[in-house]
């Protein structure tokens, strides 16, 4: 449990302090997974990040932490044997009356792919990248996701004339957020 609640503190404040990351750090936190059918439909990228995984939705974001100390599968079981459930929280962060069809784009394709085999059905070639952008999730703003050293980074980017009051956020499953030093 106390693993689970540091990942879920560290995931938290990357998340929160993203505008504070500092510049030109070269490594990448978090590998943005476009979404070719091996998500549900309002999913437009994934992201395996430390203690579970990231999901940009076309109304916000979705993380879903997972306990690492316990594991739901193990290789090798015998048959018959349980395998105890896996424990984890979901927290959504959504944006309170969105548009409800944003433009997504990637940037900076990874090399390399993923192959999923889902249902008996075959999703090749899904490709990774370090930014993805969700454009006009408000009339005239847009959503910028990157990653650094220090975790996951978001940006609003307003158009001249576009109204910043009109970005409202709505978290789920977190019990507690703090602003620390204005951000």
């Amino acid at each position: 449990m106390k693993k689970f609640l540091h990942a879920l503190f560290f995931s938290l404040s990357c998340l929160i302090i993203g505008t504070l990351s500092a510049q030109n750090e070269p490594a990448i936190y978090a590998k943005f997974e476009e979404n070719k059918g091996q998500h549900p439909q309002q999913v437009v990228s994934s992201a395996i990040i430390p203690g579970g995984k990231f999901f940009l939705e076309r109304g916000g974001f979705t993380f879903h932490f997972i306990d690492t100390g316990h594991e739901g599968h193990h290789h090798g079981e015998q048959p018959g044997n349980t395998v105890e459930e896996m424990k984890g929280h979901v927290i959504q962060m959504n944006f309170k009356n969105s548009l409800p069809h944003p433009t997504s784009l990637f940037e900076q394709e990874l090399p390399g792919y993923n192959n999923y085999y889902l249902a008996g059905s075959k999703v090749a070639k899904v490709r990774e990248f370090q930014k993805v952008s969700l454009e006009n999730i408000y009339p005239g703003v847009s959503l910028r996701m990157g990653s650094n050293a220090r975790g996951l980074k978001y940006d609003f980017v307003l158009k001249a004339g576009a109204d910043p009051a009109k970005i409202a956020l709505e978290w789920k499953g977190a019990k507690k957020l703090t602003v620390k030093k204005g951000n």
